[in-house]
């Protein structure tokens, strides 16, 4: 059931969690040291998110946004819309989910609303 093992009771949770911040942090800074930001994206909005950062994700995600040619994929718009509600800006998530199904309707057939 776990109990005493300290899995799910918090035990160690602090310092394991800092243990794999930092290690993410170097991770990070040795990629920047031969790849531009803009070349991972992904790793960059999740790196802020794991440091607490949604707004600062949130920036990293729209810049990389902005910069693609052809409209966004659901995936991304999807991914904007978790740092919003993350944010807890309700409204901007409520309007982003009537973008998403203007843009990707449940009733067309697969391969369009899926992109």
């Amino acid at each position: 059931d776990g109990a005493g093992d300290g899995a799910g009771d918090g035990a160690g949770d602090g310092a394991d969690s800092k243990a794999a911040l930092e290690a993410l942090d170097a991770a990070v800074a040795a990629l920047h040291r031969w790849a531009a930001k803009e070349e991972h994206w992904k790793l960059l909005v999740a790196w802020h998110r794991a440091h607490g950062y949604a707004a600062t994700a949130l920036a990293a995600l729209d810049e990389h946004l902005a910069k693609e040619k052809g409209p966004p994929p659901k995936e991304k718009l999807e991914l904007r819309l978790e740092l919003l509600r993350e944010l807890g800006w309700q409204h901007w998530v409520d309007n982003a989910k009537a973008l998403l199904l203007l843009k990707y309707p449940q009733s067309y057939p697969p391969p369009f609303n899926s992109v």
